[in-house]
């Protein structure tokens, strides 16, 4: 069969593509599985700060959003890596070049000629060891540089950077729990005026099961089960609406 056929040209752009896809997907998940472990980074510094309790069922979703956030440093340093790796491989051409010329012996003299052969052999392993070291020197860049920034970013940005952007600033809120006697139990300030809910609590992390809360009134950290509550108000104040919202303007209607 020709080689050229549109069959063979369909199938190896069938296989071209698979194997595009395959790979965009490995860097996908490679870029998540490091995005995760970085985040996990963050998550805990920032905890430590406010606890000891060592806490492993937090939502794998804030390990990822909190990992989002060291895509600028981390990129920054991978930026530096590349230029690095670049610079091997500008070496390495150059290398090459110089042992092209060895083995042709084009542009040297005989005595250059007798010692550049002698240093060939060494300048052959220096060239290997640059290509085997290459990929263990970006890993292991890649994973100084990601826990660097991670211990970093967790420590005094990370918590003032809002959720919805990927950070971990307190979110005030109202727990309602459903047994009276949960509050004391956790150490949480309670409503006077309410039972089974508590005064203004802040959540510092979201848990699989629950929420992993602080009481700045006693400086309780506590991990509630999501058995626990009945519900979870916001205590961030509301804005008031427009007057026409508050006080709605009766429709004119028509007199006899």
């Amino acid at each position: 069969m020709n080689e050229n056929s549109p069959q063979n040209t369909t199938r190896v752009s069938i296989e071209t593509l698979v194997g595009t896809i395959q790979n965009l997907l490995a860097s996908v998940l490679a870029i998540a599985g490091i995005l995760t472990a970085g985040g996990f980074i963050v998550v805990n510094t920032y905890l430590a700060q406010y606890t000891n309790i060592q806490v492993y069922t937090i939502n794998t979703k804030q390990y990822l959003a909190a990992g989002v956030g060291l895509l600028f440093p981390v990129g920054l340093a991978a930026l530096v890596i590349y230029i690095f790796d670049t610079f091997g491989r500008s070496y390495g051409t150059r290398l090459n070049r110089i042992t092209g010329r060895v083995e042709n012996g084009k542009g040297l003299t005989a005595i250059e000629q007798s010692v550049a052969r002698k240093m060939l052999p060494k300048s052959s392993k220096l060239q290997l060891r640059l290509l085997r070291m290459r990929f263990w020197i970006l890993l292991v860049g890649l994973i100084y540089y990601t826990v660097f920034f991670g211990l970093l970013y967790g420590q005094y940005i990370y918590g003032t950077v809002p959720r919805f952007l990927g950070g971990g600033k307190p979110e005030p809120v109202i727990l309602v729990f459903n047994d009276p006697e949960l509050p004391a139990l956790f150490n949480l300030t309670e409503d006077p005026q309410v039972p089974r809910r508590s005064a203004t609590v802040l959540i510092m992390a979201e848990l699989e099961d629950g929420l992993l809360v602080l009481d700045a009134r006693t400086g309780q950290v506590a991990a509630l089960k999501q058995q626990f509550l009945t519900g979870v108000m916001s205590a961030l104040p509301v804005n008031p609406a427009s007057s026409s919202a508050t006080n709605p303007v009766p429709s004119p209607t028509a007199t006899p």
